[in-house]
């Protein structure tokens, strides 16, 4: 686990606070670790290590997890796959709520900051059945923050190139009975600078990053309530507004990597939650809690015909549009827990949701009688790029409206015994089922499971092993797109098996090994004419590795993800490794307490040997160039005050990188900042 070997900053980088536990799904035994942590990979990130690393927002503080590749691709946002499965395969939860988008599946983790994180714990493919629907990859719970004792807070200001502005702030504290936590966010950014290495294409001709800017605002807080000594009640509530461009491909669609450059910005991205949660303890044995929650997103999404930056103006340009999208969910939790006796536990959870979608305004994609046209397609094999606009010289296009409203239900049940077989040894088993209510009528379900268990050796070796089979409900949007959706889409299924060991060499080190192996069937992905399909058969094999010590002043640790991803539905029974998944991915940290005041770290990033493919139906194959990436931070805190000064830079050697085909990269960004506590 990440935190497992923390040692204390030189001065705390956040008010006083503790984790708000109100959205926990997995079972807690008696005990200081529970059999399910002891027997799946779980990794955890402490607010403690966030702040030592500088990390801003949740892909940055995620960068360093075995297992996971976060990339900037074709969306202009950051994506986090998961052992080679992608975004829409991770269940995205804060405090136990579902954020993932209910259109795609999708995620934007740079919308979420670091200023209300407490922890981030993240669990692969193997976690309990009682997350219900999705996570056939893993899961991802942000766990915020809780006051605690006398009102602390704190202000964080920081400043960089790409006109980078960023300042966050926090309060909260408790007293017998009331806890209480409130944090703003802001974060905005021009379009970014690329490395001095990078050389210029027709399509990206300066050194800034065309249509690469952001910003974001976020308030969020979370209050909790002890009624008395069995029942505590808690209310967390979540908003923010945001707008963001989306860079461009460098190369036009002769190249036949490339596909046809699109021009796109999301704008007035507006989103809230809010969740009401309780927990009761009806006896000594037994625990009943759970939630209710609703999440809102509404947001414009824009198209346009070129570099110019018009809209809808162009009539030989196919695909522009100029569109508001609405998403909600409103659902609930309800699970309940009940020590059968001091080594077993029995739960029991019931999940449902309605998740609804709806768009409105115009697309220019209705072909005009007499001429002929297309635009770029394809893709292949797992990975990024869908289709682009453009037309043929001779092909017209007219303007359609767009108003479509669409709703579906996902339901799961599920049960779960929790078995601590010795005082070295434990047991997890559980299964359940999940359904998809669609309005057309066309319903799906399917079974999901799990079994694993761990081994306790001696003091320092244990054994671990799993075997899980998860299922993930389609999106809205991949249903009933006008354009690209199939109503007729299956579930994603995954069948995930691991087995690791995990090493205490010392008092201050461990060594952690995990092989897994995930068959994926019915993986939704668009066909060469952009509508979406049902793929029959994936496959991800790999290995996991990390070490973590302390020695003296110095904390560190290395991780090590080696993945192969093959295609195995294709007809000739030849298997192609899926694009865009690292088959060598190393990360270096280090924390340095040169003093009681001054703290100094660095994070080094390895990834290599990253196919992709090209269009049409005669394939080429490639690799993306390997890449090294370093950045370091250097704090201080003034002596007497709690003032924390701090300054540093990412991409330190200026690196030419990319994670898709004619997407690159940030080049070297510089950043200050101040830190006051109060």
């Amino acid at each position: 686990m990440l935190g497992s070997l923390a040692i204390p900053l030189c001065h705390a980088a956040w008010a006083d606070t503790q984790p708000y536990t109100l959205g926990q799904i997995e079972v807690v035994d008696q005990s200081a670790t529970s059999v399910s942590d002891n027997s799946t990979t779980v990794w955890r990130i402490s607010a403690d290590d966030i702040a030592a690393r500088g990390a801003r927002t949740l892909d940055e503080a995620l960068t360093i997890v075995p297992g996971l590749n976060v990339r900037n691709g074709g969306e202009g946002v950051p994506r986090i796959d998961m052992r080679g499965q992608r975004t829409r395969q991770i269940k995205l939860l804060v405090n136990g709520v579902p954020v993932n988008s209910n259109a795609d599946g999708q995620f934007n983790p740079s919308m979420i900051p670091v200023a209300q994180i407490q922890e981030i714990v993240v669990r692969t493919g193997t976690a309990s059945v009682l997350y219900g629907e999705g996570g056939t990859a893993g899961i991802i719970n942000v766990i915020t923050r809780r006051g605690a004792g006398p009102a602390s807070g704190n202000v964080d200001v920081r400043v960089g190139t790409n006109s980078t502005r960023a300042v966050s702030s926090s309060i909260g504290g408790s007293d017998d009975r009331l806890d209480w936590f409130i944090a703003a966010d802001y974060l905005e950014h021009g379009d970014f600078r690329l490395p001095s290495g990078y050389d210029h294409t027709a399509l990206q001709s300066s050194d800034k990053r065309v249509n690469s800017d952001f910003n974001d605002a976020n308030v969020a807080g979370n209050f909790s309530y002890r009624v008395n000594r069995d029942l505590q009640l808690g209310f967390g509530f979540n908003a923010g507004r945001g707008d963001q461009g989306k860079p461009p491909g460098t190369f036009d669609a002769s190249d036949p990597f490339a596909q046809q450059p699109r021009y796109e910005r999301t704008e007035d991205i507006e989103q809230t939650s809010a969740q009401l949660s309780a927990d009761w303890a009806i006896n000594d044995s037994t625990r009943l809690h759970g939630w209710i929650y609703g999440n809102a997103l509404q947001q414009d999404e824009l198209r346009f015909d070129g570099a110019d930056m018009a809209l809808l103006q162009n009539t030989k340009i196919n695909g522009g549009f100029d569109k508001t999208s609405n998403s909600e969910s409103l659902g609930y939790h309800v699970q309940l827990e009940h020590i059968l006796n001091e080594r077993m536990t029995f739960s029991v959870a019931l999940d449902t949701r309605r998740d609804s979608y709806s768009e409105n305004g115009r697309i220019r994609d209705v072909a005009i009688a007499g001429g002929g046209g297309g635009g770029g397609g394809g893709g292949g094999g797992g990975g990024g790029g869908g289709g682009g606009g453009g037309g043929g010289a001779g092909a017209s296009y007219g303007i359609r409206a767009l108003d479509t409203d669409n709703s579906v239900h996902v339901d799961s049940v599920t049960g779960e015994f929790d078995y601590r077989t010795t005082a070295a040894t434990g047991l997890v088993i559980g299964a359940g089922w999940i359904a998809q209510r669609r309005d057309d009528g066309a319903d799906q379900s399917a079974p999901i499971g799990g079994i694993s268990g761990y081994w306790d050796m001696d003091s320092a070796w244990r054994v671990k092993a799993g075997l899980s089979r998860k299922a993930r409900a389609p999106g809205i949007a991949q249903l009933y797109d006008s354009a690209r959706g199939n109503p007729n889409l299956k579930m994603e299924e995954t069948t995930t098996a691991e087995l690791g060991t995990s090493w205490k060499a010392s008092a201050n080190t461990t060594v952690d090994a995990t092989l897994f192996r995930s068959a994926i069937r019915n993986f939704i992905q668009s066909d060469a004419d952009g509508r979406q399909q049902n793929h029959d058969r994936y496959r991800n094999t790999g290995l996991e590795l990390q070490l973590r010590s302390v020695t003296g002043p110095v904390q560190y640790g290395a991780g090590y993800t080696y993945l192969v991803g093959k295609d195995q539905s294709g007809e000739t029974g030849n298997a192609r490794t899926l694009q865009y998944l690292p088959r060598h991915r190393l990360t270096l940290d280090a924390q340095w307490h040169i003093d009681e005041r001054t703290l100094l770290s660095a994070d080094l990033l390895y990834v290599g040997k990253q196919d992709y493919y090209s269009r049409g139906t005669t394939v080429q194959s490639d690799q993306l160039p390997s890449y090294v990436l370093l950045n370091s931070r250097l704090a201080y805190t003034l002596p007497g005050t709690k003032t924390q000064l701090y300054i540093g830079v990412d991409n330190l050697f200026d690196r030419v990188y990319a994670a898709s085909y004619g997407f690159p990269q940030e080049g070297r960004y510089a950043y200050i900042g101040v830190n006051q506590r109060f």
